[in-house]
């Protein structure tokens, strides 16, 4: 199907009528932010096919990169049907996606997670998954079954959260579910392929030791490795990281953390007088990396990143104090992107709203936008989306 297949670029325009020559009006446009040549797809139709070609696209989004960010919510907490809108560092809403489904119990939708130009959105249990394309509306849907090992157990009272990532040189997407049944049974972790055909099934596989949380803040997809920070309750590690192959299907033995790792190097200093407890941690995706966050309770944000997988060596590449305050609800950040220029953008949950650091004089700006029940990096092109909000 299209979500999973490339679709094929239409062709560009043959010529692009004006006094200038085509080669010239093209690499004019190539200058020209996206914002402006949204607009400009309405002065005429060999334009209009021009600024829609996919490799012009990708020509200007490498030139123009322009951070964009998917607020995911649940329709059971609005009234407005909104599922997600696509925002800009100004807070300006480029695309608004409603859901289709009937409001009202367990047709209530919620983004689950956001990968790349796709998004996962769920139903209130999480059975009913689908992966949506903002950009061409193509959407895949998860099989609805659940695997044999799970079916007879979880017949009625379930909830089930979803990871996705692309996986191996053919680009495949693959899902992992964890399917809990309110403590009664044991959680079931079942792996879904999906190549587009009618036959995809979701598979039961093995249990991991150790628990952990499948949330945008403890958990996260990079290079189709599935990371978690583990359960501290059932793990005696505070940070240590589990993960699961999405290639292999199978779980890999757990990366100590930066904290950990610290400190059984017998290098502990800053971190004994600095108390650190799960509310205060969550992983990352920097620009490709593992990142580790770690508030402290002196308030700096303290970023580490995984600079050798096989050693658990961490870098502490950032720390900056976030003065965030109680008093005003602001209980944690989570960091979405490292710019060209050094400032972080850095989401902000309590209050819904994103907040750009400069670590290097600790000041920020600060936009507001919704609260969100998921949120990440949406890595297509503007000129990509709607030419307005919807």
């Amino acid at each position: 199907m299209s979500l999973l297949k490339p679709c094929a670029a239409p062709a560009v325009a043959a010529s692009v009528t004006g006094v200038l020559h085509p080669d010239a009006v093209y690499e004019i446009l190539l200058r020209l932010p996206a914002k402006e040549l949204c607009r400009l797809r309405a002065v005429c139709r060999p334009w209009r096919s021009l600024l829609s070609d996919p490799q012009f696209i990708a020509t200007h989004s490498a030139r123009h990169p322009e951070p964009l960010v998917v607020a995911g919510n649940a329709t059971g907490y609005r009234g407005d049907g909104v599922l997600f809108d696509i925002i800009n560092l100004s807070g300006q809403v480029v695309k608004r996606v409603r859901s289709t489904a009937p409001t009202g119990g367990r047709g209530n939708e919620r983004v689950a997670s956001i990968q790349s130009r796709l998004v996962c959105i769920a139903d209130e249990t999480g059975l009913s998954c689908r992966l949506l394309d903002p950009a061409t509306g193509s959407v895949c849907a998860f099989a609805k079954q659940f695997s044999e090992e799970v079916s007879p157990r979880y017949a009625h009272r379930y909830n089930a959260l979803v990871a996705f990532g692309q996986v191996g040189p053919t680009g495949v997407y693959k899902a992992l579910r964890v399917v809990d049944h309110s403590f009664i049974w044991p959680p079931v972790y079942e792996v879904c392929t999906l190549d587009g055909s009618s036959h995809a099934r979701w598979r039961a596989k093995q249990t991991p030791t150790y628990g952990f949380r499948l949330n945008f803040l403890h958990s996260v997809v990079i290079n189709g490795k599935v990371y978690f920070l583990t359960d501290l309750q059932v793990h005696n590690e505070q940070d240590q990281i589990a993960y699961f192959d999405l290639e292999t299907e199978k779980w890999s033995p757990s990366i100590m953390g930066p904290l950990s790792s610290v400190a059984n190097n017998g290098d502990g200093d800053g971190l004994t007088n600095n108390h650190i407890d799960c509310l205060n941690l969550s992983l990352a995706e920097l620009n490709g990396c593992l990142v580790v966050v770690c508030r402290t309770v002196s308030s700096s944000l303290d970023l580490w990143y995984l600079k050798d997988f096989q050693k658990d060596l961490w870098v502490k590449k950032y720390s900056f104090q976030v003065n965030l305050s109680a008093h005003l609800s602001e209980f944690y950040l989570h960091p979405l992107l490292v710019l060209t220029d050094g400032r972080i953008v850095t989401y902000l949950g309590n209050r819904g709203s994103l907040r750009t650091y400069d670590p290097s004089t600790s000041n920020y700006t600060e936009v507001l936008m919704n609260k969100c029940v998921s949120v990440g990096l949406y890595t297509g092109s503007l000129l990509s989306l709607a030419n307005s909000a919807k």
